[in-house]
């Protein structure tokens, strides 16, 4: 039997502005930061808002092994911040490489955030999602 599913979610037109306001707030701690997903494919009904991006990273030298050695990453740094500050919560990860969270806007809307974290050589796969 074949039903006729009405994807739920934000209109296109809603949500553009404000995944745009949140990528303009990430730029500064990533080298380089894109829409993804449905955004990106200009869906008409968007249900999360993804996001794909280099974070500026700080590496120091492992005075053992000589190996570099992550001491810093801006754009999770950041992320953190904003979850000190209750800008945004935590969704169900919260990991090195994917960020799920929610943010909720001046007008109490909710809207889900998915993080994708790459390298320069993962970005053109990683975009595509």
């Amino acid at each position: 039997m074949i039903t006729n599913q009405t994807k739920t979610g934000t209109p296109l037109s809603t949500i553009q502005p404000i995944a745009t306001k949140l990528i303009e707030r990430l730029r500064p701690y990533c080298q380089k930061i894109e829409l993804a997903g449905d955004i990106r494919r200009s869906q008409d009904i968007i249900d999360k808002i993804e996001i794909v991006a280099i974070p500026n990273i700080h590496y120091q030298q492992d005075i053992f092994s000589g190996s570099p050695k992550i001491i810093s990453n801006e754009l999770l740094d950041f992320l953190d911040q904003l979850i000190d500050d209750g800008s945004i919560t935590r969704g169900y990860s919260w990991e090195d490489t994917n960020r799920f969270f929610y943010l909720t806007t001046t007008n109490n809307a909710t809207y889900k955030i998915e993080l994708f974290l790459c390298t320069s050589e993962e970005w053109e796969v990683f975009l595509q999602t």
